[in-house]
């Protein structure tokens, strides 16, 4: 192990051990602030979080290689991330194989409880991959025959779910080594994709965000999620589409 490996591990352990000083999920306090700020981009009330997950690029495991085969034929390692509208992270969940689908590292993940109990008043939003729940709106499936104000939701929400491609998009762009990770020891990358995200957060509450740090993130959406939403979840979809002027 070179000097260089075992220093960046030394700092990686210690800026995961003050995670929980920079990625806080928010109290119903900071709801209010957080969703004026999403409501101010396309009018969308309701919103204090954008959750996606995006891949960050491995050489090839030499443990159980094929589950960390990702759509595009490449290794991977999935973080999952939830944003608010300053491209913070208030939530993250980094370490299952790139050949899982979105929606299941959501519901292996701590995320899920704490949607669930969300304010009803209150949501994540979320892309097709995802259930359609009261705390986490998508968008409607689109068959073809989808309603123009059914449309126009679908814009809306995409437009402002878009905080967390820029996130992810930001996070790759200022931490190039997330675009690829030559290593072989998969803890110790969860550990530096995870640390990533911290210092990230740490940059942005003292530097904030500039133009140029928005960077689309370039992951394709996976399958639609097929799951059967509650009524109310449909119930409460169908409210935010009307209360889009």
């Amino acid at each position: 192990m070179s000097s260089t490996h075992r220093a960046v591990r030394r700092c990686t352990t210690a800026v995961v051990q003050i995670a929980d000083q920079y990625i806080c999920w928010p109290d119903e306090a900071k709801h209010a602030e957080i969703k004026n700020k999403f409501k101010a981009i396309k009018g969308l009330p309701g919103v204090i979080g954008a959750v996606d997950g995006t891949h960050i690029s491995i050489r090839k495991p030499t443990d159980h290689p094929q589950s960390y085969l990702n759509r595009k034929k490449d290794y991977s390692i999935i973080l999952q991330g939830v944003c608010d509208a300053d491209m913070t992270f208030i939530d993250v969940f980094v370490g299952w194989p790139g050949s899982v689908h979105d929606a299941r590292v959501y519901r292996n993940s701590p995320l899920e409880e704490k949607v669930s109990h969300l304010p009803i008043e209150s949501h994540l939003l979320g892309d097709g991959a995802y259930p359609l729940t009261n705390g986490l709106i998508t968008p409607y499936r689109d068959t073809g025959r989808l309603a123009n104000e059914e449309l126009k939701f679908n814009k809306v929400q995409s437009a402002t779910r878009n905080k967390i491609e820029c996130t992810f998009g930001m996070l790759k762009g200022k931490w190039r080594r997330l675009k690829y990770l030559d290593m072989l020891d998969i803890p110790c990358m969860v550990e530096l994709i995870f640390s990533c995200t911290v210092i990230h957060n740490f940059v942005i509450q003292r530097e904030g965000t500039h133009l140029d740090d928005e960077f689309d993130d370039e992951d394709n959406l996976q399958p639609p999620n097929l799951d059967v939403p509650t009524r109310l979840a449909f119930q409460k979809r169908d409210m935010l589409k009307m209360s889009i002027q």
